[in-house]
């Protein structure tokens, strides 16, 4: 009954154009009580208002809700919004909106989101932004070899050779092998090799197909 009275109001409160600051504070209040889809579905009504897409606050609280419930699409749409309107915002910001586009698939919004992330980010981040960077570089539909060459240099010579922890978890086994991947697609072999080991010493139990990949490897050069 009081969520549904909670609803009601909200509902009132939206045909009259809600106030950002309290709209965000009702969505991380909704999320954290364990009403995540009345907290998206809130997000969702409450787009049409201007003063709502422009406030950093709701966008924040929009975008935690919708990771916790793994609404991935929409989070990243809620991000590509915030980054066409070329806004700035904090470090957390961008982690999350990277996080978002790499869920959904989506390289191009990734590799704009991790730039700008690549110019807030603070000590012990700094690498997180190399690496959405470098996996957009290396994913992106039609990139060339000089393109996939340096997503793959970021991946491997200044991601993976961080101590920084981890954007998400597994991200350093997936930085192996997206490097493998640019290196195949780069016809270098001995490369590719040494990125499957590493990402197979990480995850040795993860990817059949990776482990295949690497005999075949073994065997055409096994020295």
């Amino acid at each position: 009954r009081s969520t549904r009275s909670a609803r009601t109001v909200l509902a009132h409160a939206l045909e009259h154009g809600p106030d950002a600051r309290t709209l965000a504070l009702l969505v991380r209040l909704l999320d954290r009580a364990g009403h995540g889809e009345d907290a998206a579905s809130l997000i969702a009504a409450s787009q049409r208002f201007t003063n709502v897409r422009t406030d950093l606050g709701c966008a924040t609280a929009g975008l935690e809700a919708l990771i916790e419930l793994e609404r991935w699409r929409f989070a990243s749409e809620l991000s590509n919004g915030w980054l066409n309107r070329k806004a700035l915002a904090p470090p957390d910001f961008f982690a999350m909106a990277c996080q978002a586009f790499r869920k959904s698939e989506r390289w191009a919004p990734l590799g704009a989101a991790a730039a700008e992330f690549r110019e807030v980010a603070d000590t012990g981040r700094a690498s997180w932004a190399d690496f959405y960077l470098g996996l957009a570089y290396v994913r992106q539909s039609g990139a060339g070899r000089d393109v996939v060459d340096a997503g793959r240099l970021m991946l491997t010579s200044r991601f993976l050779t961080s101590t920084d922890a981890e954007p998400e978890p597994g991200m350093r086994a997936l930085a192996y092998r997206e490097a493998a991947l640019a290196s195949r697609f780069l016809g270098e072999a001995n490369a590719e090799r040494e990125n499957l080991k590493g990402a197979l010493d990480l995850e040795p139990d993860a990817d059949g197909e990776l482990w295949l990949r690497l005999a075949e490897l073994q065997y055409q050069s096994p020295n």
